[in-house]
């Protein structure tokens, strides 16, 4: 399955250009209590299933707490696609730091 990783913060046009280019099967939308409605502006825009998962924003013990426990309910079969154009820059760190050894991902920042 192509899996979509989007970190959602104030612009949601970057994060519906990076679904789009991906053309995902399944889109995990990273939002947090702030960011709650663009994620569900977002999720009404796009075709694709969206998984909304609230990550606290600064908070780097919990972002990889968070992110481990994202990484559980992907397959080792699937190939992902990670959009760090938006969100916070915590997050930004942990996730490239979590996936960019990840044969089968790929990480992307839209303009």
């Amino acid at each position: 399955m192509k899996v979509h990783i989007a970190l959602v913060g104030g612009q949601n046009e970057p994060v519906v250009n990076g679904i789009d280019f991906s053309k995902p099967d399944v889109v995990y939308l990273i939002h947090s209590a702030d960011t709650l409605n663009n994620t569900r502006l977002i999720e009404k825009e796009v075709t694709q299933k969206c998984i909304l998962k609230l990550f606290e924003p600064t908070n780097l013990s919990s972002i990889y707490s968070s992110i481990a426990d994202l990484k559980k309910e992907l397959s080792d079969d699937d190939t992902i696609s990670l959009n760090l154009t938006s969100g916070t820059k915590h997050w930004s760190v942990a996730f490239l730091d979590s996936f960019r050894d990840l044969k089968k991902a790929s990480i992307i920042m839209v303009d």
